[in-house]
């Protein structure tokens, strides 16, 4: 009996480590795996740089552009 009481208190005390650090965890890795834009303003001028290469061009990273509208919205309703 004292054997059972001490692994569920050893069990409940590592659930509550566990609960109470999820949240900072999932903040942790979401902030780490979110994409970096570098932007710039664009300017008119000519090539300072070109690079050559062979082979096959693929994006690091896919991603889809669309999107779908119901009838009456005003994305659907704009009609030339």
């Amino acid at each position: 009996m004292k054997t059972l009481l001490k692994l569920l208190i050893v069990l409940g005390i590592l659930g509550g480590i566990g609960y109470a650090s999820y949240r900072p965890v999932m903040s942790y890795l979401e902030q780490r795996n979110k994409t970096q834009w570098r932007t710039q303003k664009v300017e008119q001028g000519e090539i300072v740089q070109a690079v050559n290469s062979t082979g096959k061009v693929e994006p690091i990273k896919r991603v889809s552009v669309g999107g779908r509208s119901r009838r009456g919205d005003a994305s659907a309703s704009h009609q030339r």
